[in-house]
């Protein structure tokens, strides 16, 4: 499977730092409704408290005091997000990096490494494909001269009666030549309606 793997770990380096961000406003979410909470028990206490005609407790003294550092704490959160935000340094893999490593490394060896092969393994095929054009033109073009002879020969009348080999059909023709249909698919990676019912024993 074909990968750039210095993309990943910048992606990597990225999510980290994502991923800390997130928790840090995870913290400050959290000291927020806590304050909020403290608040809320806070007038609820002094509510009832002056209700009952006691004035300020000991209780609510406490809950004053849990609500202050509540909102030093949820501060101090504020303040960490901010240095974090504020001075975070850019990732040790930089675009140029990425740029770099793939046209000078990972570019280069693919080409080597899968590219070329394939590109030999085409003009194999290709030889292949003109070798056997040119072999099946001649045999026609040899195979029409003796007919011609053997008509001449034996006179008009066999000319209709003899037998060809060419081609009868369509079908039998994109059977065996590359047609335009067969290009078109192969420009999409697909393998040509003409080829697809070819048996493995037809290729032996």
């Amino acid at each position: 499977m074909m990968k750039f793997e210095l993309a990943d770990k910048q992606k990597e380096q990225r999510d980290s730092k994502q991923q800390k961000v997130m928790a840090m406003a995870e913290q400050e979410q959290k000291a927020r409704e806590e304050l909020v909470a403290l608040k809320h028990q806070y007038e609820q206490a002094m509510v009832a408290s002056v209700s009952a005609g006691k004035g300020i407790t000991d209780e609510i003294d406490a809950l004053g005091v849990k609500v202050e550092e509540a909102e030093k704490a949820l501060k101090r959160r504020q303040q960490e997000r901010q240095v974090y935000s504020t001075n975070q340094q850019p990732g040790t893999i930089s675009a140029d990096d990425i740029v770099r490593e793939w046209n000078e490394v990972f570019v280069p060896d693919i080409r080597k490494e899968q590219l070329e092969p394939v590109l030999k393994e085409m003009l194999r095929a290709k030889k292949a494909v003109i070798d056997a054009s040119v072999a099946y033109r001649k045999l026609m073009k040899e195979f029409e001269a003796e007919r011609y002879r053997v008509v001449a020969i034996a006179g008009d009348g066999v000319q209709y009666k003899l037998n060809d080999i060419a081609f009868q059909r369509t079908d039998e023709r994109e059977k065996y030549f590359i047609t335009r249909y067969d290009e078109a698919a192969l420009r999409h990676g697909e393998i040509p309606s003409s080829f697809q019912n070819v048996r493995d024993e037809e290729l032996q």
